[in-house]
């Protein structure tokens, strides 16, 4: 064998260990990835602070859900404990479209009309539309406190109805345009 023909065996020998190392990697991810899925099962199960929530649909009255394998590893993670089951419809929540929106449109367009910083404008603007009064019992009587809400906790549609008090606000107080989701460019 001369040494053009060694040299190619050894090339072929390489590229079938590299393909093999791929495919092995591959397989090694796999359990990793089920390895992880354990784990943040386990943490559910041992924090008690993180409840997964599994979406489905009610079909002929029998529930039909999304994630079952998911679901079924929650629920041997629960055996032998009393549980709650809630059922409700599904809301979603604020999508990260949305979330680029807002933080890529209205308020950029605001921070750079008014000179204050992408957080002071954020703060601002949740000051304004999603502040509430609650009343709290003390011993002399009532107290009226003002809370600010988070735009975190809204689901898609009430952080579009936010988005569009702050469109108004913004055209209205500001003088300032700020375009719709579908008008403007902010991926």
């Amino acid at each position: 064998m001369d040494l053009i023909s060694k040299q190619i065996l050894i090339e072929e020998d390489w590229t079938q260990l590299w393909l093999w190392n791929i495919q092995d990697k591959k397989r090694h991810l796999k359990r990793q990835k089920k390895g992880i899925k354990k784990l943040i099962y386990t943490l559910f199960k041992v924090m008690g602070k993180i409840i997964p929530k599994f979406k489905g649909r009610i079909v002929k009255g029998i529930i039909e859900l999304d994630r079952k394998e998911d679901y079924a590893n929650h629920m041997i993670s629960l055996e032998g404990k009393e549980i709650s089951l809630v059922l409700q419809e599904w809301k979603n929540d604020r999508s990260d479209r949305q979330n680029r929106y807002y933080f890529g449109v209205p308020i950029k367009l605001i921070s750079e009309h008014t000179g204050y910083s992408d957080d002071e404008v954020h703060e601002l603007l949740k000051s304004l539309f999603l502040k509430r009064q609650v009343e709290i019992k003390v011993k002399d009587g009532m107290e009226r406190h003002t809370i600010v809400g988070s735009t975190s906790s809204l689901n898609t549609s009430q952080f579009e109805e936010y988005l569009a008090k702050v469109r108004q606000w913004a055209s209205e107080e500001l003088n300032v345009y700020v375009p719709d989701p579908n008008e403007a460019d902010y991926d």
